[in-house]
């Protein structure tokens, strides 16, 4: 589960939002975004262990092209595991590459692929982080509804 302002599942994606979304306040302009996000999952790793992971994630993207974005995120982790260990720290930052595909309903429907790179700055011995680079394909639709309130 993660919960966010605007919610766009694990990793944040370019979009040009309308000005009523009520999400401008997370926007330094049209082409800068940058924000915090909180994540949390239950995880059963086997005979690594099993508990609950939270992550504090700071992110930050720049859309240099009508529909090409590069992003970075840099988590702050804390794992809670069944055994009683409780370690947090820096996890494994990431920077990544989108492209926007799909533009429709006014901007409220956009399709995006990307490829990340993930950068082993989290301990592994702590299961903050996985100890190598990883680059992971991405392909995702995101649909922004309308907003229910202004902050204005």
């Amino acid at each position: 589960m993660a919960l966010s302002s605007p919610a766009l599942a694990h990793h944040p994606v370019a979009t040009q939002l309308p000005p009523e979304s009520g999400i401008a306040q997370n926007n330094l302009g049209l082409r800068t975004r940058v924000g915090l996000r909180y994540e949390v999952a239950e995880f059963e790793l086997g005979d690594r262990g099993a508990g609950q992971w939270h992550v504090a994630r700071l992110y930050g993207e720049y859309l240099f092209l009508d529909r090409l974005a590069v992003g970075a995120s840099l988590p702050l982790g804390h794992i809670r595991y069944r055994n009683g260990a409780r370690p947090w720290g820096l996890g494994d930052a990431e920077v990544n590459l989108r492209f926007r595909f799909l533009d429709a309903l006014g901007g409220r429907l956009n399709g995006l692929v990307g490829l990340g790179v993930e950068i082993p700055t989290g301990s592994t011995s702590d299961g903050l982080g996985d100890g190598h680079v990883m680059l992971s394909p991405q392909v995702g639709f995101i649909y922004t509804t309308p907003s229910l309130f202004s902050l204005a």
